[in-house]
């Protein structure tokens, strides 16, 4: 890929969309996306689908296991992996963890994962690039997910937006999947896969304290007086946190 933000240089840009009978034809497949993962069936059958789109923002992909199966192996390399299961997650595990609809899970660069499902299960894969990630969760959070420990599952704070995500992420999908030449509009494509990205991290993020008056009230003023001295510059609230040195919800309150 010509982009080095992209989350595997081995991986061009572009959609892919394929089915696979056997353990081995689908961790072949994978392999072309970017994955190295072994399969194992439980059961004399196999069946799954796979759908990709790749630009040098992130890889959004769709996995439909048809039929109880284990994976293990790795996502694509310099990438966080952030795994939504369908609605009917309930006998998914990740990493020995309940998978649930209601968590995003989390593949860790150079860390090997181990999914399981019992009856069947459907995952959107949303990688993302490690640095962006690690910026902007230390905009949002006040921390880079880095910090966060080895936990496989981060909990929803609104379930109910995380469906209205999962829905923007498979419409975004979907309609790329369907060009037969191609990504429709991959600026679009690239932008949108940035602003779900940040919406994710946001909907994930960490309980913190609630700040004083004023302290706040300080806050305030910095931030109006960091504004005003670069008022002809493009300014992002991502910025904006990185020089106040808080996360992106305290400086909202």
């Amino acid at each position: 890929m010509a982009s080095a933000s992209a989350p595997d240089a081995r991986v061009p840009e572009g959609t892919w969309s394929f089915g696979a009978c056997e353990t081995d034809e689908l961790a072949a497949k994978v392999l072309d996306v970017g994955w190295v993962t072994q399969y194992l069936a439980h059961g004399r059958t196999f069946e799954a689908d796979v759908d990709a789109v790749q630009t040098s923002r992130a890889q959004l992909a769709r996995i439909r296991f048809r039929t109880p199966c284990l994976s293990r192996g790795e996502g694509p390399s310099g990438a966080y992996v952030f795994a939504l299961p369908g609605c009917q997650a309930d006998s998914a595990r990740l990493g020995g963890e309940p998978l649930e609809a209601t968590a995003a899970g989390l593949l860790r660069p150079g860390v090997e994962h181990e999914f399981h499902t019992e009856r069947g299960s459907e995952l959107l894969l949303l990688a993302i690039p490690q640095e962006w990630v690690e910026r902007e969760t230390l905009a949002i959070w006040g921390r880079p997910l880095c910090e966060t420990g080895k936990r496989w599952t981060f909990p929803f704070e609104h379930p109910a937006t995380a469906q209205r995500l999962r829905a923007s992420l498979t419409t975004l999908l979907d309609a790329d999947v369907r060009q037969s030449d191609g990504i429709a509009g991959e600026e679009a494509t690239r932008c949108q896969q940035e602003e779900l990205s940040r919406a994710l991290l946001r909907m994930i993020a960490p309980t913190l304290p609630a700040i004083a008056g004023p302290a706040r009230r300080s806050l305030v003023r910095r931030a109006e007086a960091y504004l005003r001295e670069n008022v002809r510059k493009a300014i992002t609230l991502t910025d904006l946190c990185v020089y106040m040195d808080v996360p992106e919800r305290t400086l909202r309150q």
